[in-house]
């Protein structure tokens, strides 16, 4: 291998790093905003119940 082919190898190879780097940022991005907590009806009552605090008498 000639230094310019190296030098070429090396460039792409960063060049296919940091795509990666990318695409992994980018589907982690997609990932947390799919995890905004969206809660089932049940969960939504069960925390209604827990807050629920009785009127004093």
């Amino acid at each position: 291998m000639t230094p310019e082919q190296l030098a070429k190898e090396r460039k792409a190879s960063l060049e296919r790093q940091r795509k990666q780097l990318e695409k992994t940022a980018a589907e982690r991005l997609a990932q947390e905003k799919t995890d905004t907590k969206v809660l089932t009806r049940a969960q939504r009552l069960k925390l209604r119940d827990d807050e629920y605090v009785p009127p004093q008498d």
